[in-house]
């Protein structure tokens, strides 16, 4: 055998136990790290940022934080050790592109104005969210479905989405209160994981509000204590888009997130959403799910025609449209209402004081069986009930569950902090939203929980729970009010203790949420 075959199989051996150490083994990957990565490999020369490894950069760190779940804590932890000024501005790279990131308002006030979304989530969900509105670039097609949606959004949605909340809250009332009988026949505290549940509630709200259906998800979780089969696909689908951010295409394989690893989700989630449009399209209910034409749920306009009785949408896009409605619209709503009840159970001074403030709004407004809320409630709930909006507020500044928004800024160059910066293809900037509602400059003891610090409006620009601009959330009030619905029903009924030696950081998959739910004791009051 030739010296030239045996090098070529000795380099090809050596490729491989690189690609397979890298992969498997969080050993290699931090002696690479610690003996290799260096500052004089950052792709900015005037940018600070962590030390990286040539051409893979960050590669090494992106997989320990995709594997921990802890995203977010390691980018922060990157943006406040590395930044060399109050602006929070620190560089990161993958495989040779480079990624601004800034905790800085002034900063990320320019990158909203000069910036329009990439295709990147897109990519890394292009057969499970292709067409979701969250996903998409600023684009025609982008562009179409918020104008076509957003009306879906409207006062009497608004209004309807209270009525639905508080129905299905009621529910929930009732679903616990058995269960604590059932409990306490058998002197045993109950103990529950309310994240499943809140997960379950608001995939009911949204089916009601957004696809006049029923899923029904939280009575199955409240009799069988999992969730309904075609459910629990639904959770695996943003973790793996996650592993795809920091994995390249060519290896998804490999971590087992290929497109063929996927088909299962999307057999059986897509499949799910197929029978609801079948459903709907068979029964001929097209703009009758509300009363009026201009009452349309999102569905309704999803199925529209223009005035020629085309289809404005193709089946692909309202699919995908629907599957991304049921991923955000639910896991963001209940990944808040779990830090809600995690900070009002270790702070209990601040929460008697909102458990009177909700005591006082049930006593004048409350329904007769006394488990809801009156509709007439509607607008005290949301204007009337300043602790509530307080706590709420500051769960969302210390709870962020979407951590940053990025951007591609088209232009041949722009100066931010000081540095001036010429963007190539792939070249991201990313407004760190924990990071703005973490920054000193905006916030005295941002590490606190205070909700008190909300009698004062913020420093415009430096809270952004719902992101801004053309992109920002489109669901947001929707959600304000299922929440603070949801929460102020159960605050009035129940006490909930947290359950010792739970992992309380929080994991990040898209979204931040508890990372095995959150289990609390519960009681009466």
């Amino acid at each position: 055998m030739s010296s030239t075959v045996i090098s070529l199989l000795l380099s090809t051996a050596c490729l491989f136990a690189f690609i397979y150490l890298s992969l498997s083994s969080r050993r290699f990957r931090g002696f690479m790290m610690r003996n290799f990565a260096s500052t004089k490999f950052l792709l900015h020369p005037t940018l600070p940022g962590p030390p990286m490894l040539p051409y893979l950069g960050a590669f090494f760190s992106m997989l320990d934080m995709v594997e921990t779940g802890e995203l977010h804590i390691d980018f922060h932890e990157r943006l406040t050790r590395y930044s060399e000024s109050d602006k929070l501005l620190v560089q990161n790279n993958l495989f040779g592109k480079l990624t601004v990131v800034t905790g800085d308002v002034e900063l990320t006030k320019v990158i909203l104005a000069k910036g329009v979304r990439s295709n990147q989530l897109q990519s890394f969900g292009k057969d499970l969210i292709k067409y979701g509105l969250f996903a998409m670039p600023t684009d025609d097609i982008w562009k179409a479905h918020r104008k076509g949606i957003q009306p879906g959004f409207g006062p009497t949605h608004l209004r309807h989405t209270f009525k639905v909340t508080n129905v299905i809250s009621g529910k929930l009332v009732q679903g616990i209160h058995s269960t604590l009988a059932a409990a306490a026949t058998d002197g045993k505290p109950l103990i529950l994981n309310m994240h499943d549940l809140f997960s379950c509630l608001t995939l009911d709200v949204l089916a009601q509000v957004a696809f006049s259906s029923d899923f029904g998800a939280l009575s199955h979780m409240l009799d069988h204590g999992r969730y309904a089969p075609e459910f629990s696909y639904l959770g695996e689908i943003f973790p793996i888009i996650t592993k795809r951010w920091a994995v390249p295409e060519i290896l998804w394989k490999a971590f087992g997130i290929a497109e063929s690893d996927a088909a299962v989700l999307r057999k059986h989630v897509h499949g799910y959403v197929q029978k609801l449009l079948a459903d709907r399209i068979e029964r001929n209910e097209v703009g009758k799910s509300l009363m009026e034409s201009r009452d349309l749920d999102v569905m309704d306009r999803l199925l529209s025609k223009d005035a020629a009785g085309t289809n404005r949408f193709s089946e692909s896009e309202i699919v995908d449209e629907l599957v991304a409605f049921m991923l955000a619209g639910h896991d963001t709503t209940a990944n808040t209402m779990s830090w809600f009840l995690l900070e009002h159970s270790r702070n209990p001074e601040l929460a008697e004081d909102l458990e009177d403030e909700i005591d006082v709004l049930f006593a004048a407004l409350c329904v007769e069986d006394k488990l809801t809320l009156s509709e007439t409630a509607f607008e005290t709930l949301l204007s009337h009930s300043p602790r509530l909006d307080m706590f709420f507020n500051e769960v969302q500044r210390f709870h962020p569950v979407v951590q940053g928004v990025e951007r591609e800024i088209n232009e041949d160059s722009l100066v931010l902090g000081g540095h001036t910066i010429r963007p190539t293809p792939g070249t991201l900037f990313i407004a760190s939203i924990r990071g703005l509602h973490f920054n000193e400059k905006y916030w005295k003891e941002p590490t606190k929980f205070e909700p008190s610090r909300w009698t004062e409006a913020p420093v415009p620009g430096s809270f952004l729970p719902f992101a801004d601009g053309p992109h920002n959330c489109i669901g947001k009030k929707m959600a304000v009010i299922e929440a603070m619905t949801v929460l102020a029903i159960l605050i009035r009924h129940f006490r909930f203790k947290l359950v010792p030696g739970q992992h309380l950081r929080g994991k990040t998959a898209v979204t931040t949420g508890p990372r095995d739910g959150l289990l609390f004791e519960i009681e009466t009051r």
